[in-house]
């Protein structure tokens, strides 16, 4: 295995609207769709779109939900033999109203509560050993928030096998910069580490500190990223926009694999950013995510565009 995601998969029910609701009020939804959605499931299912051997580390239920994210990961070609399947256990849902007019949404999540169980075993057979002989044997083990949690469980340490990389939308007191070779926050995250500093400066004395690469993502404004002797800023590429839902985990995925395939800073958030906006003409996480070749046309489209 190239790639193993290490966090959440969840099963989602998504509502396209014309607006928010009012208290009380009842709307008719433009779109009403079901899927796979979670930050570590939407990164591997776009790793493997864009040709990467991926596996998922992850945990589910024995109820339907849960049927329906190892069929969405196997579908999509992640292998999924290490995603635990507890007995008992419901799922994580979650409930997504997007707002057409605000390009915005709302999202009401159930989170999988047998987390502590989620390296004890898998749907294939597999045990707490074979996911973290699988880890240390890949190239890149990729972290979500919740994956964090499951780090010392799989034994995997920075300099000492796989690069690590993490995508952290919020900040949490365990998180060190200096035990990932990819730090992926967002800005806000970056704002609260470094209080009063511009992202972009902030971005580059964390990676020079740390000696590794930082990625920030700025939303709507593209992604910045640093070694810590150069600042590399790309701004988001314009496209058709459904839903921006899971783009930020698009994003993460996409932006492994370029530097798996061995592509350099600057090329590899330019290729991610464009993934990423190419993710956001479907509205879920994953199903418009492009292939090499769709992302290939897209960037010889905007090039001729110039």
């Amino acid at each position: 295995m190239e790639v193993i995601c290490v966090g959440v998969a969840t099963w989602d029910t998504i509502a396209l609207v014309p607006r928010f609701p009012a208290p009380d009020e009842r709307l008719v939804a433009e779109e009403l769709r079901v899927a796979i959605g979670g930050p570590a499931a939407i990164a591997a299912i776009t790793l493997a779109r864009l040709g990467v051997k991926v596996g998922l580390v992850a945990g589910v239920g024995d109820d339907r939900a849960g049927q329906q994210v190892l069929q969405a990961l196997s579908d999509a070609g992640v292998d999924a033999k290490f995603v635990r399947v507890v007995a008992g256990a419901s799922t994580a849902r979650s409930i997504v109203t997007v707002s057409s007019d605000t390009d915005s949404r709302s999202i009401v999540n159930k989170p999988f509560a047998a987390a502590d169980q989620v390296v004890k075993g898998g749907a294939g057979g597999g045990s707490a050993g074979a996911a973290a002989k699988a880890a240390a044997s890949a190239e890149w083990v990729h972290f979500d928030h919740f994956g964090w949690q499951l780090k010392s469980d799989l034994a995997i340490n920075r300099g000492e096998g796989p690069k690590i990389s993490l995508d952290i939308g919020y900040l949490t007191r365990d998180i060190k910069v200096g035990e990932v070779d990819l730090y992926a926050p967002t800005a806000e995250v970056v704002q609260q580490q470094r209080a009063g500093v511009n992202v972009a400066t902030a971005v580059k004395e964390m990676a020079r500190e740390n000696q590794n690469l930082v990625v920030a993502t700025l939303g709507s404004r593209g992604a910045v990223g640093s070694d810590g002797e150069q600042i590399i800023e790309v701004a988001a590429f314009d496209t058709e926009v459904v839903s921006t839902l899971g783009a930020g985990d698009v994003f993460h995925g996409a932006l492994v694999a370029q530097f798996q395939q061995g592509r350099d800073l600057r090329e590899a958030i330019t290729r991610a950013s464009a993934v990423a906006a190419l993710s956001c003409r479907g509205l879920d996480g994953s199903s418009a995510v492009p292939d090499e070749k769709r992302l290939e046309v897209f960037l010889q489209d905007v090039q001729e565009k110039g």
